[in-house]
Parts: C-alpha cells; structure tokens; sequence
C-alpha cells in the first residue's frame, strides 16, 4: 500500500506552528528583557515587594554625596548605609546606591549628571535602597 505523504506533512502543519509561535515568543520576551524599560522611583515606592531582589533600571541623574535638598520615598532608607553610598534622583524622589561608580566616572556634584541607572533593588531595615550594577550617560 502507497504512503500518501501529503498527508503526513498536513498533519505537522499545527506542530510547525506551534513550534514557530514559541520561538518569536521567546525573542520577543528575551528583547524585552534586554531592552528594559525604565521605571520610576515612585513605582518602587508605591509596591517595593514587587521589585526586591529584582534588577531595575531608572532614569535620572546622578548626585554623588551632595543631597541635601533631597525627598525620599518613606518606603526608601533615608541615610547611607556605607560611607561610599550616593545619591540618585529621578527628578521627583532620591535614593540611595551602595557600591562605587566606574573609577573613569568623576563627576561634580555641584553638575547632577543625567544617567540610566541599573541596580539591584534591596532592603535594609524594611527600607528600600539599590546596589549598583552599571550607569549609561544620557
């Protein structure tokens, strides 16, 4: 008895496409991920659980240790936890970040520099603050 492939390859039309599906499904999820969009202060403010332990990315500018004339969310650690934390705005609300700044990064905190901040969120005494990870110029 003859095999009718025509058949055969009508049937692998729905694996095919569910197969195709997943895979632009996946790029498009990984593109997100890479790409990812900047949010606010206040979101973190407003649901700091959601973004513990996650890696986010703020735009706004850096201050250094000059941050007087600073607001912080109450949700957000108010004073530094290490001698070597500083000061970021996003225009609206201040934070503070633990870790150093690129050694070949000098700015003057009398110039609030605009960056694209990317840190780890995290808690210190229920109070929000971010751990560098890295900066882009803006």
């Amino acid at each position: 008895m003859p095999i009718n492939y025509n058949c055969h390859i009508r049937n692998l039309y729905p694996i095919i496409l569910f197969i195709s599906v997943m895979i632009i499904s996946c790029n498009a999820a990984k593109n997100s991920a890479q790409t990812g969009k900047a949010i606010t202060l206040s979101a973190i403010a407003n649901k700091p659980s959601k973004y513990v332990g996650k890696e986010i990315q703020v735009d706004g500018v850096y201050l250094g240790w000059k941050h007087g004339d600073c607001q912080f969310p109450a949700s957000f650690c108010s004073m530094q936890i290490t001698r070597s934390d500083w000061a970021f705005s996003d225009g609206k609300w201040c934070c503070f970040v633990t870790g150093s700044i690129p050694a070949s990064f000098e700015p003057s905190p009398d110039n609030p520099v605009p960056i694209k901040l990317t840190a780890l969120v995290k808690l210190k005494d229920s109070k929000v603050y971010f751990e560098y990870i890295n900066f882009q110029l803006k």
